[in-house]
């Protein structure tokens, strides 16, 4: 293509442009310059209504709120409930009055920087709308609450429909634009359209694209430079993925070896952070990789808790930077307070100019070699005179074991011999593999090694017993590899005697224990009953935290109503008048010699014994108060003991089940949420008739009960406080037993009454939808049935649980 002809095409190119954008301006200022007018000023009178009527809503609900601290003065309660108001950032101030006093009581703003801030004045106009409500208890005015709500959610908004605007200005002019190609399509778009989808394919991966353009033009030219392009992508690609594979697998090579190690190891900056760690120190951190690669050394989880480790572990890095590789022992922390100690190792690594580059820090867990260096010297003397007795039946051993050792040394099977001090005499090949080590690294240690102290506790301590009582004893017993990791095997053990021809004769002088790694064996079966056992246990552990929560709730509840006392009788004895008594008392000690005369001549003397007789007054108020505040403590600290041991009662119940009371477990769940109960004003009734007891699971039901208690508290928390009402019903009819529970709260719509129970269905805004589904599932599994009925909204709601007296029965009837 010759300069003038290139220059021709970039004249039209440039000519093409400038008319499309001249259209699309046109009809921008036309079209969208009213609309978004009209728009924003509708948008404008929307937002400002919406704005007072989440004043007025949030205003009542306020007062509502406050009814009951205010009456009784409980500013704790007051200023948690105006608090927890301002958290909503549109909220800017709250004032409190009592009625007859226009002073504020309590008032709360929010600062410059959105800090909440006590306050007395009220806030300008300016930048806020305010409304007020009455608070009333009854039908008393108590007092009042005025609220304070920002513009600048009003102002943010307009903001966002103002973007908005200028976004659908964009779009219109895309659209134009679309017109504009439209019409050139045949000349531009075709061939254009051709080389994007082939580029997109190409960035998705697919190489092989061919494009047809024949035109001798730019975008000829494009074309021809497209396909060059492409050849020589897929040629750098395929030179690229072959060194990936090969980097990729050099690397993984690498990271799976250093995993391996049992030492840990890291690789540290010259300013001490952690470029990589591998597997064996991020388990012994108890953390995740990612919590510990791009931090600083000195702040790992393993000597975080010790300063001076921390200062030692500085001064390393900074020596070894300078490259002088260095070690010392060190104790660290490995996991939840279990501290070991390590032979630490930190080795610079140089560059070619020989300047170091970076560290790597090595540790090796010699915990246990100074633990059995110090047991060894404890009983070194002790053996030394064993050996001294027993050389001659040590050597008899000794020749028995080898010959011994010859016959059973290609067993399949892992043999040990073990004396009776559970010192390891000898071990197979099969042994020592199965459990990770070297048959010459286990010689003399310890035959405790291979569990871990939870399993001694458990399974191998009453193992030891069966064979200490019977001579041997066989069956299934946990083990431990060297790398830390559990697994099945079957274990045949029998004393070693003496003369073990004769097993009744001889004294015992060790065990021999034979081993089968039975890991495949169970897994099968262990996988079949993985599924139902971890649904089984997630349910109970959620039913027993559910029961955990809301029991430390109400105890919550009741220690705010503990907490007030104390601060009552803190400060009558701080006004007590107890200190003038005390300072009267003194000055009738100093005139007790002339008692008579100070009493009736001296004008000192007549005050101090009108005092006297005022104090009477005073110190029967001060009692009557500290009394009153006393037995208050005193029955809440009895009903925080009440809901801790029905707690309690369940934390270790029986999953299978059994008879039981259902009054006792009623009056249980109920114990448990009386803090929500008293806190929210909730009236309980109890209409418990004479029934038989009933084959239930106590952990299920409390779990079912509390949450029914729980969801009704829930749904009365927007009626009036003299009308929230729960009352339960045990009785009997039809060949069945019922609990019914019946709140006055917001009720169910009629659509709802079945779906209620469906998983994941909740008419809450911060609910989950598990809580009603979980409980019928428990009563389908306890042979019974759950459902609820309801009028309608506000019209309360009735939940049934129904028993069936004969199981059997009901299942024939089912």
């Amino acid at each position: 293509m010759d300069m003038e002809t290139e220059q021709n095409y970039s004249m039209k190119y440039k000519s093409m442009i400038y008319k499309v954008s001249l259209v699309v301006i046109i009809g921008i200022s036309l079209v969208l310059s009213s609309f978004g007018i009209y728009i924003y000023k509708q948008n404008a009178e929307e937002l400002m209504d919406e704005l007072n009527n989440t004043l007025v809503l949030s205003t009542k609900r306020i007062a509502n709120s406050l009814s009951n601290p205010l009456y009784n003065y409980d500013t704790k309660t007051i200023q948690s409930i105006a608090l927890s108001e301002m958290e909503n950032k549109l909220i800017s101030g709250i004032f409190i009055w009592e009625t007859g006093d226009e002073k504020v009581l309590f008032g709360y703003v929010r600062g410059s920087e959105g800090t909440i801030i006590i306050a007395d004045k009220l806030l300008p106009s300016k930048e806020n709308i305010s409304g007020n409500s009455d608070i009333r208890y009854g039908n008393k005015n108590i007092g009042k609450v005025k609220v304070y709500l920002t513009k600048k959610y009003l102002t943010k908004t307009l903001e966002k429909i103002m973007l908005s605007s200028i976004f659908q200005i964009i779009i219109s002019d895309a659209v134009l634009a679309v017109i504009m190609i439209a019409m050139i399509n045949i000349i531009i778009i075709s061939p254009i359209s051709q080389l994007t989808k082939a580029t997109i394919e190409m960035s998705s991966g697919n190489l092989d694209q061919s494009i047809k353009i024949n035109s001798k033009d730019e975008i000829g030219m494009l074309g021809n430079s497209f396909l060059l392009m492409r050849d020589a992508v897929v040629e750098k690609i395929a030179n690229l993925e072959k060194q990936k594979k090969e980097l990729n697998e050099s690397q993984n090579a690498r990271q799976e070896f250093i995993d391996a190690m049992t030492t840990f190891s890291a690789k540290i900056t010259l300013d001490g952070i952690v470029a990589e760690v591998n597997q064996t120190a991020v388990d012994m951190s108890g953390n995740r990789q990612e919590k510990i690669i791009g931090r600083p050394f000195r702040d790992g989880s393993w000597w975080s808790y010790d300063r001076s480790i921390q200062n030692q572990l500085d001064e390393a890095i900074k020596k070894a930077g300078s490259g002088k590789p260095l070690g010392y022992n060190v104790k660290i922390m490995a996991g939840d307070d279990n501290y070991i100690t390590i032979a630490f190792n930190l080795q610079p690594v140089f560059d070619d100019s020989k300047k170091v580059k970076y560290l790597i820090a090595e540790g090796r867990d010699i915990s246990h070699l100074k633990e059995t260096e110090a047991e060894l010297e404890k009983h070194r003397d002790h053996l030394e005179e064993l050996v001294n007795e027993r050389t001659v039946e040590l050597k008899e051993a000794n020749r028995s074991l080898a010959r011994l050792k010859t016959a059973i040394e290609q067993s399949m099977d892992g043999i040990a011999v073990v004396d009776n001090n559970g010192y390891i005499i000898f071990v197979n090949k099969a042994w020592a593999r199965m459990h990770g080590w070297e048959t010459d690294e286990l010689q003399g240690e310890e035959y405790n090694l291979f569990h871990t102290k939870e399993q001694l506790l458990k399974e191998v301590n009453y193992f030891k017993k069966m064979v200490r009582k019977n001579g041997k004893n066989e069956g299934e017993v946990p083990h431990v590899r060297k790398n830390g990791t559990e697994f099945p095997t079957w274990m045949s053990v029998s004393e070693l005697r003496e003369d073990n021809w004769k097993e009744e004769t001889g004294n015992v002088i060790g065990i021999v224990c034979i081993a089968r790694d039975i890991t495949e064996q169970i897994k099968a079966e262990t996988d079949l009953a993985a599924a139902q056992n971890e649904l089984i246990e997630k349910a109970h552990q959620a039913g027993m935290a559910d029961i955990a929560t809301g029991t430390l709730h109400n105890v919550g509840n009741i220690l705010n109503s503990v907490k007030t006392s104390t601060y009552v009788i803190t400060d009558v004895l701080k006004r007590s008048s107890l200190e003038g008594f005390i300072k009267a008392n003194g000055l009738l000690k100093e005139n007790i010699d002339n008692i008579e005369d100070f009493i009736v001549t001296n004008p000192k003397g007549l005050k101090l014994m009108k005092y006297f007789l005022k104090l009477e007054d005073s110190f029967k108020k001060e009692e009557e108060k500290i009394n009153k505040h006393l037995i208050r403590m005193k029955n809440k600290v009895e009903a925080i003991s009440e809901v801790i041991t029905a707690q309690q009662n369940y934390a270790g119940a029986n999953s299978l089940n059994e008879k039981y009371e259902l009054s006792e477990i009623v009056e249980d769940a109920l114990t448990m949420q009386a803090g929500s109960m008293e806190r929210y004003n909730i009236v309980i009734e109890k209409d418990f008739r004479k029934v038989p007891q009933v084959s239930v699971q106590k952990t299920k039901l409390v779990h079912i009960l509390i949450n029914l208690i729980q969801n009704a508290k829930d749904a009365m928390l927007e009626m009036a406080a003299d009308k929230r009402r729960l009352k339960f019903m045990i009785y009997s009819e039809n060949g069945a037993i019922f609990i019914k529970a019946c709140d006055t709260g917001s009720g169910i719509k009629r659509e709802n009454l079945d779906k209620v129970f469906s998983h994941g269905f909740t008419t809450k805004k911060s609910g989950h939808g598990f809580g009603l589904h979980s409980s019928a599932n428990y009563m389908s599994e306890m042979g019974g049935r759950m459902w609820a009925e309801s009028k309608g909204v506000e019209e309360g709601a009735e939940f049934y649980l129904r028993f069936p007296i004969s199981l059997k029965a009901e299942k024939i009837n089912n």
